[in-house]
């Protein structure tokens, strides 16, 4: 079953906005690591998509078969033969096929976008735990600097008498 309009855009808003958090947060080696999962999960939906091009055709006879197998299959069903559906309705069932075929290919590009997005997720965790590491370090030490402009130190130097710094006129 396909699934809902809600939830497509829930999920396609969902990656874009864990692509647009990667772009902002993401570190020269982490980059790099979110450069190679989205290389390859775009290599791979590109490769589906290729294949289910080229073999359109094949896999609808193949599920046309599979089908019709299914459809002529013998039943318990006691009723005779002017009261039964049409078992080889041939559009019918490959309509049936068709959308068998596409729900399939959809269902593997939902997959493989379901992998980035885990994928990503991950990254961007370890990510946060990496960078909240080097962060305790640079609060440390922006604490123990002096982040004071030339004017104010001077100014700071002349207000308590300093005569070090102070110019002899």
């Amino acid at each position: 079953m396909p699934p809902s309009i809600a939830q497509e855009l829930r999920s396609t808003f969902h990656i874009h906005a864990l692509r647009y958090e990667a772009k902002h947060n993401l570190t020269g080696r982490q980059w790099d690591q979110y450069n190679q999962l989205t290389e390859r999960c775009q290599n791979a939906s590109d490769k589906e998509t290729m294949l289910f091009n080229e073999r359109y055709h094949s896999r609808i006879n193949q599920e046309y078969k599979k089908l019709l197998h299914e459809q002529t299959a013998k039943t318990k069903d006691y009723k005779p033969g002017f009261a039964q559906d049409d078992l080889l309705d041939r559009t019918a069932l490959l309509k049936q096929a068709d959308t068998n075929v596409r729900n399939r290919h959809e269902q593997r590009l939902a997959l493989i976008e379901q992998k980035e997005t885990q994928g990503i997720e991950t990254l961007l965790q370890r990510s946060d735990r990496e960078n909240q590491l080097t962060g305790q370090s640079k609060d440390a030490f922006a604490r123990a600097s002096e982040r004071r402009s030339r004017q104010e130190r001077r100014s700071r130097d002349q207000q308590t008498n300093n005569p070090i710094h102070r110019q002899q006129q």
